[in-house]
This record gives structure tokens, sequence and C-alpha cells, in this order.
């Protein structure tokens, strides 16, 4: 008998969120998500900040189970003892799934945070497909795919709603001009006069009590 990947939704509980860092708000330039370079520090902090507000939304939401997939480079970006304290954290490359370490049936609804265009789109920030190195380009059905939707695929094979993207203009455009049903916030747009500008980190903290005001079901878009 085949197997299958679907569970009752009365039996699904808990958030899986998977955090990249181009896509976060106040990060700008290749240099600032290289392990070694003098603002990497820094960006692991306002990663590990705006983690922190996704899963205090997915907690005002009612979740008590919640899974955080360090989900950029070398996948050990996270600043451990400044995480909430109350996540499972999978860390570390070389791991099933990748990015979508972690998703399995039991999970209600999954949240990519920090996640970047792919390559070439008009308005992007560091824009590539799938690590950098590894897929320069991708289409299904003829359609252009990124980190972020491969990773919501991943998760809807399971039966797993995508709920939240979070990223650059060019990753939410994508995503409203795909018709999703799902919160979204842009943490960085391209500004007047310059190729990249970013939100202000503070103020991307909005988009996150979005969630907890209407739950995962939240389709209001904050970008």
């Amino acid at each position: 008998m085949a197997t299958t990947r679907r569970t009752a939704a009365s039996k699904r509980n808990g958030v899986f969120i998977s955090v990249d860092m181009e896509g976060m708000a106040g990060i700008v330039h290749l240099q600032q998500v290289m392990r070694g370079m003098p603002e990497y520090e820094r960006s692991c902090r306002l990663m590990t900040a705006e983690t922190n507000a996704a899963v205090a939304g997915a907690r005002r939401a009612g979740a008590t189970r919640i899974v955080v997939n360090d989900s950029h480079g070398d996948m050990r970006n996270f600043l451990l003892d400044e995480l909430d304290e109350g996540v499972e954290i999978i860390t570390g490359a070389d791991k099933p799934y990748s990015m979508g370490a972690g998703l399995d049936p039991t999970f209600q609804v999954a949240f990519f945070v920090g996640y970047h265009a792919s390559v070439g789109r008009e308005r992007a920030i560091m824009d590539h497909t799938y690590g950098g190195r590894t897929v320069y380009a991708l289409r299904i059905n003829g359609r252009d795919q990124s980190e972020a939707t491969l990773n919501a695929a991943l998760a809807g094979s399971f039966g797993v709603r995508t709920a939240l993207i979070t990223g650059d203009q060019a990753t939410i455009a994508r995503r409203r001009s795909a018709g999703r049903r799902l919160a979204r916030s842009t943490r960085s747009r391209p500004a007047a006069g310059s190729r990249r500008g970013p939100i202000a980190p503070m103020a991307s903290r909005p988009g996150d009590r979005c969630i907890s005001r209407r739950g995962p079901s939240c389709s209001r878009s904050t970008g």
C-alpha cells in the first residue's frame, strides 16, 4: 500500500520556520552575509532578532511547538544565546532537505523568513536561485523558481501550508503575482538613486504582529 505524507488537520500542530539571511532588513551587500567579514556578526544578530520576532508572532497566534531551521550558508549563523529559548533548533549543513530540514506532515504551517528573489529578478537584492553557486536557474511549468518557492513546494508536499514569507521587495512581488493567500512582509527595497536600500529592522516588526492578530491564516500584505 502506498504511504502518504498527508496528516489529518486535527493531528497537525506547530510552526516550522526556515530562516535565510540575504532578505533580512538592514542587509544589502554580499560582505554582510559572509563569515569572516567585519559586518557578518551584526548580520547574525539581525537574523536572530527577526527570527525571534517571527517566533513571538507565531506564539501569540497560539503555536506551542516551533522548530527553527538555520538556512543560510554553512547554516551556523544564529546567536544561540539570543535566540528564543522555547524553540527547537536545527543548525549545521549537510542535512536532509537543506533549508527545509525538519519539515514533516505534523506541522500546521511553515514560515520562510529573510528570503531573497531568484537570479535575474528585477529590483532584487543579492538574487540567486539556490545556494548561490549550486543552481543558477530553475523553472517549473515555465515559471522561475527561488529558494522560497522551492521550499514552499517542499512544505506543500507534506501538506504543510506556507503562511508567511518575508524578504526583499522582489521576493514579495513574486508571491503576489502567484496569487497566494499568505502573510508577506517586505524587509528591503531598492532606494532611489542607488541599487539597494533597507527598511529599518525595527520598522519591519508590524508584519509579525499581523500574524498574532489573525493567526496562521493571515493574508494581509504588509509590504
